[in-house]
């Protein structure tokens, strides 16, 4: 019993760890701002406990069901629990985040939802340390919803074969440029360090957002290239 305490209790204190930094992403987004340089400038010069930095979601097969299995008893929710269930809450509407910033971008360009194709890219829950594991993987629960409100659903993963994404229920593509090319709006959902790749900078006819959920990009780099509109937690390019 005492070792799956242990286990409960670090992971509940990693999710509510980033659903503070999350949540503060949400409040952040209130102002576009990037919460990526507000919390670098909370922790510059600080050196107490560092606040880690957002995410769009935290996923994963222990940290999302782990906080609910440290709120509860064999009977269901404990009535005193609090913090556990609040850090699910929050980190599962980061999660839904990259598809508020895509129907904001919708708006600003005039293309409807339902007319655009999406590419995703880092269908794995996490990136560092690499992986394949899909489970509890914020991209594939987003692909759920994208499938009901866009014209199509482009995966791409650099670890994860075109076969096992097609199962998942993403369309392919041979490569990642002609992926690029097609899209619309692409939402990079995990920091996997080859996400950081040259073939997304192509300029696109019209207008194309990228969503760099763990912000590997350069926004002033981005926002140069004519067409691109930049997206990360709390901000929007104007």
């Amino acid at each position: 019993m005492s070792e799956e305490l242990v286990k409960l209790a670090n992971n509940t204190f990693r999710d509510i760890s980033f659903a503070f930094a999350n949540e503060l992403a949400l409040l952040a987004d209130r102002f576009n701002v990037d919460a990526f340089e507000l919390i670098h400038g909370a922790n510059e010069g600080y050196p107490r406990n560092k606040i880690p930095l957002p995410s769009p979601g935290v996923g994963g097969y222990c940290l999302t069901k782990d906080p609910v299995l440290f709120s509860s008893t064999f009977d269901g929710v404990r009535e005193d629990a609090v913090l556990g269930l609040s850090s699910r809450k929050i980190n599962e509407r980061a999660a839904l985040y990259p598809f508020e910033m895509l129907k904001r971008f919708s708006n600003k360009v005039s293309i409807p939802l339902n007319e655009m194709t999406v590419l995703v890219i880092g269908v794995a829950f996490k990136g560092v340390p690499e992986t394949t594991d899909v489970r509890g993987s914020v991209a594939v629960d987003l692909l759920h919803i994208l499938q009901k409100k866009v014209l199509r659903v482009i995966g791409w993963d650099t670890i994860i074969s075109n076969n096992e994404l097609k199962n998942i229920g993403f369309d392919v593509k041979d490569n990642l440029a002609d992926s690029v090319d097609s899209s619309h709006a692409i939402l990079i959902l995990n920091n996997h360090v080859k996400n950081v790749n040259s073939e997304i900078f192509n300029t696109p006819e019209k207008d194309r957002m990228i969503f760099d959920g763990w912000k590997q990009f350069d926004k002033d780099e981005v926002e140069k290239i004519k067409g691109l509109h930049y997206a990360t937690m709390g901000y929007l390019s104007k």
